[in-house]
C-alpha cells in the first residue's frame, strides 16, 4: 500500500535518508565552490583559468552522470 506524503514524513526511514542526502550535498557544493580558486591559485597548482574551468567541467559531467546512474 503506498504512503501518504504525511505518513512518509512520520518515518524514521525518510528522515535519515533526508540527512544523509543533505550530508553529501554539503560536501559537494563544497567541492563545487573551492575547485577554481585551488587550480588558478599560484600557491597551489597554478594552472590557467581556462585549465581550471576544464577541470570543473569534468567534474559536472562525472556528477550528472553518475546522478543518472
Amino acid at each position: 500500500m503506498p504512503w501518504t506524503r504525511a505518513e512518509a514524513l512520520r518515518t524514521r526511514a525518510f528522515w535519515l535518508l533526508v540527512i544523509t542526502f543533505g550530508v553529501a550535498s554539503v560536501g559537494i557544493a563544497g567541492l563545487n565552490l573551492h575547485v577554481f580558486a585551488f587550480v588558478t591559485d599560484l600557491t597551489d597548482l597554478g594552472y590557467p583559468p581556462i585549465t581550471a574551468a576544464a577541470i570543473m567541467s569534468m567534474i559536472a559531467f562525472t556528477q550528472l552522470g553518475s546522478t543518472l546512474f
